[in-house]
Formats: C-alpha cells, sequence, structure tokens
C-alpha cells in the first residue's frame, strides 16, 4: 500500500510538472527582466522569416499574462509577432515600456517597427496607450493601431497621449460589467476617445483581456481584432 502511494503521488507531480511546463512553453520565448518584474511571452508564426507585423498586449491590472489564454498564439498563427507582457506595477508606464524595449533588442531583425499595434485589457491599455505619444518608446517603432477592452480610467496622460497621436482604436467594453465599470468604460469609448475610432458595447460581463477567454465574448471580440489589424497593420 505504501509504494502504491509513493507511485501516485509521483504520477501526481510528473502530471503537475508536465502541465507547468507546456504553460510556460507554449511561447517561442520567454523573456525575464532581473531588475523589473516582468515576464514577456513572445510568439512567432511557425516558420515565419523575415521581419513581421508586431503587436504587443497588456493585461488588465491585477491579473497575469497567463489570463489571455490562447489568444497570443492564436495571433500569431495569423502571421504576426506578439509579445505578450506580464507586468505588475500600477504606477506609471515605465514597466511596459523597458518590456517593450527589451523584445525591440531581441527580436529587431524579427520585427516590422513600421508595423506594430498596441492591445491591453484595462489599465494594460492605459499604460500602452499612454505610451503611444511616442516620448519614450523608441522613434523606429510606429504604432499604426490599438485595441482597448474596458479602459476604466480617465487618465490624464493617456488622453493626451491619444490627443497627440490620433491612431486608429478599437474600443471594446462590456455593457454589464461584472466590476461595475460599465458607466467609465462607455464614457471613454462614446466620448473621451476621439476618432478615428470603432466601438463595440457588447451585452454582456467579462472585463479587459477576459474577453478573449469567456465563452460568451471570445468569437465575437477576436474576430473584431483580427479584422482590425488586417485593416490598420498587416
Amino acid at each position: 500500500m505504501h509504494q502504491r502511494l509513493i507511485v501516485f503521488f509521483f504520477v501526481l507531480f510528473l502530471a503537475g510538472a508536465a502541465a507547468a511546463f507546456a504553460q510556460e512553453g507554449a511561447g517561442t520565448d520567454v523573456i525575464v527582466h532581473p531588475e523589473l518584474k516582468v515576464k514577456i511571452d513572445v510568439f512567432r508564426p511557425d516558420g515565419s522569416k523575415g521581419k513581421l507585423p508586431t503587436v504587443f498586449v497588456a493585461h488588465n491590472g491585477f491579473a497575469k499574462k497567463e489570463d489571455w489564454g490562447t489568444f497570443p498564439r492564436e495571433l500569431a498563427d495569423k502571421g504576426y509577432l506578439v509579445a505578450n507582457i506580464g507586468w505588475v506595477d500600477m504606477a506609471g508606464t515605465a514597466d511596459v515600456d523597458k518590456a517593450i524595449r527589451l523584445v525591440l533588442e531581441k527580436y529587431g531583425a524579427s520585427i516590422d517597427a513600421g508595423k506594430v499595434a498596441f492591445i491591453g485589457g484595462c489599465h494594460g491599455a492605459v499604460k500602452l496607450l499612454t505610451l503611444t505619444a511616442g516620448k519614450a518608446l523608441p522613434a523606429k517603432l510606429k504604432v499604426k493601431s490599438a485595441v482597448a477592452l474596458s479602459v476604466s480610467e480617465e487618465d490624464s496622460a493617456m488622453l493626451e497621449a491619444l490627443g497627440k497621436n490620433k491612431i486608429p482604436v478599437l474600443a471594446v467594453y462590456s455593457t454589464k460589467d461584472k466590476y461595475g465599470y460599465a458607466a467609465i468604460n462607455t464614457k471613454f469609448a462614446e466620448e473621451l476617445l476621439r476618432e478615428p475610432k470603432k466601438v463595440l458595447a457588447l451585452d454582456a460581463r467579462p472585463h479587459g483581456n477576459e474577453m478573449l477567454t469567456d465563452a460568451a465574448t471570445k468569437a465575437a471580440v477576436s474576430r473584431e481584432i483580427i479584422d482590425w489589424l488586417k485593416k490598420y497593420v498587416k
């Protein structure tokens, strides 16, 4: 009996380790920065060569990069290099800015810097949209478009950046937002966000990156994003 228990728990350990490895190894590469608390999964299309249109993705506040589910991999399968940034600092944009620079340093030969898009959920979107002002990002990086999922803040730096850059933004939000942010989500998308833009209001509850994993919204939001990227980036 004792030996059977040992074998049973050893099998459980191996299964858990395999699952963890599969999750960590799902991307082409993982970049970790020793000083900043960021980790970046980088996905590339299988067999890709040359420079690729590139998408930087940043999750909701208090979430993690894995909360996008399979979406980053699915984007890569459409022909994009995708950098899925795991960030933890709610203050400022330095962490995400550094993460973008790390990706550029390592994958510069594979990135078409003139065809770049940002996709963010909630506060992750605020960080990325603020960076579109171009003050911090390398001059060669040209952000052609952005997708903002459930932006729940009237951040002045973000709005100033959008006013200056005026990149096309796809804004998506749930009218029954599970965290009670429907009012500010609506105000951002319908009033604060200027043209050029497209607004998609869903009769649903998911917030930010949850829209790409929840069965009620995943298909519609994924399709909208892919069509948006085709129009403005690829």
